[in-house]
């Protein structure tokens, strides 16, 4: 099944645009015009009934008659059109534009009133200020067709958490889970669900505590392991040859060899069908030293923690440095 419109679908507009013209002859030969362009929503598509000015054109002509032959009218002039502050995206392209043109007339002999026209012109193109309409200008068209993938747990990426627990005969263990993230800042929680059959479930519920350990990409394979094993018949830290250390605040242990650990405190327990959500406050986060920025914080680069693309089964390493949060500050 397949959704989506394309811009030159009439409907696929939300909007309607009314032309206001002024145009002012100064003499003979010389002309005036300023072109506002208003929109409003016309109500045929669900969204916002929002109204107001689309774009502003501007242009002169100047006619020089009879310049190359008696039966030919040449005459020069230019347009111009410039965005307003936040117009539909469905009204205009985000760009300034500047036209000058050159037009040839002549008068037809056959069918008296009639005229033929050439008329060749170069449309030279700029972008407006950024924050014109807020941001640069983005091209919204032709719009491509999405594909329906159905109900899926497909969020890109999710993250690579190794959860920590003790059985009930004090043996640590360690599963890899995707499912899970931050769901709290005051109190400090985080979150991860876990299939009932799972031997880390039990180990949860037991001792109402887990730790949470951010592999390396450079221990990726021990990560697969811990998500693919299952601790009621092997020793997963044994096989990895990692070592597990006791926190000193919650009944978990955590991986030595990752360099990024949470130690939580099980608050709250959520049956949402084949998982449990089990959500942690946070009561310590530890960090190796070597991956501190100087101001204190874990150095994503430093870290190199994996990520999981879920529709794929793939691990993947985190990207470049983009741009900074909270940069806009909420303004556009």
């Amino acid at each position: 099944m397949e959704a989506g419109t394309r811009r030159s679908d009439p409907i696929a507009k939300s909007h309607l645009r009314i032309p206001l013209e002024f145009r002012w002859g100064v003499n003979g030969h010389f002309d005036i015009n300023c072109d506002v362009d208003t929109y409003f929503h016309h109500g045929l598509r669900s969204g916002p009934g929002t109204k107001g000015l689309s774009e502003l054109h501007f242009g002169s002509k100047y006619t020089w008659n009879k310049w190359l032959r008696p039966v030919w009218d040449t005459a020069f002039g230019f347009n111009s059109s410039i965005s307003a502050r936040r117009p539909p995206p469905d009204l205009t392209d985000g760009h300034n534009h500047f036209t000058p043109y050159m037009v040839f007339g002549r008068r037809l002999d056959r069918g008296p009133g009639l005229s033929s026209y050439l008329q060749a012109s170069v449309d030279l193109t700029s972008r407006p200020p950024e924050d014109c309409a807020g941001f640069p200008p983005v091209d919204n068209g032709p719009f491509t067709m999405k594909k329906s993938l159905g109900a899926k747990t497909l969020v890109y990426p999710t993250p690579v958490f190794v959860v920590g627990t003790y059985d009930q005969q004090g043996k640590p263990n360690a599963m890899t889970a995707s499912w899970g993230g931050i769901c709290c800042s005051q109190p400090p929680c985080v979150a991860v669900s876990l299939r009932k059959a799972t031997y880390s479930h039990g180990n949860i519920v037991a001792r109402k505590a887990f730790t949470i350990s951010l592999p390396p990409a450079r221990h990726v394979a021990a990560a697969d392991y811990f998500g693919t094993a299952s601790g009621r018949s092997v020793d997963k830290f044994a096989a990895t040859r990692l070592t597990p250390v006791r926190s000193e605040l919650v009944d978990a242990p955590y991986v030595q060899e990752f360099p990024l650990v949470l130690e939580c405190r099980l608050v709250h327990t959520f049956e949402l069908g084949l998982h449990t959500q089990f959500v942690g406050e946070i009561l310590d986060v530890k960090a190796d030293e070597e991956v501190l920025r100087p101001d204190g914080h874990p150095d994503v680069k430093k870290l190199q923690p994996l990520v999981f693309a879920p529709g794929a089964q793939e691990y993947h390493e985190i990207g470049k440095v983009i741009d900074r949060a909270f940069a806009t500050r909420g303004k556009p």
